[in-house]
């Protein structure tokens, strides 16, 4: 994956997240999700917080480097359903 939109895209849909549900995730808009996958996306520190907390590799987003998860991939869907449930 070679830029920031495609590989937070992919993210999501590993989780098997909506747009609005990965949204939730970070305290962002459906509309804001939507724009960063078409366009550019902007990883404030407390979008970054967010991902981390549930084991997302935020750097890999800004990067392309390292893996997606932090931790393994059942862990974080845990993580994540919790708090968007």
């Amino acid at each position: 994956m070679k830029n920031k939109r495609d590989r937070l895209k992919k993210i999501r849909q590993t989780l098997g997240l909506s747009q609005t549900k990965f949204g939730v995730l970070i305290n962002r808009s459906l509309s804001t999700v939507r724009y960063w996958e078409d366009t550019h996306p902007i990883l404030t520190n407390d979008v970054k917080e967010s991902l981390r907390f549930v084991g997302i590799n935020a750097d890999f987003i800004e990067t392309g480097e390292g893996s997606m998860f932090t931790e393994n991939i059942d862990s974080v869907k845990r993580k994540v359903y919790k708090i968007i449930d």
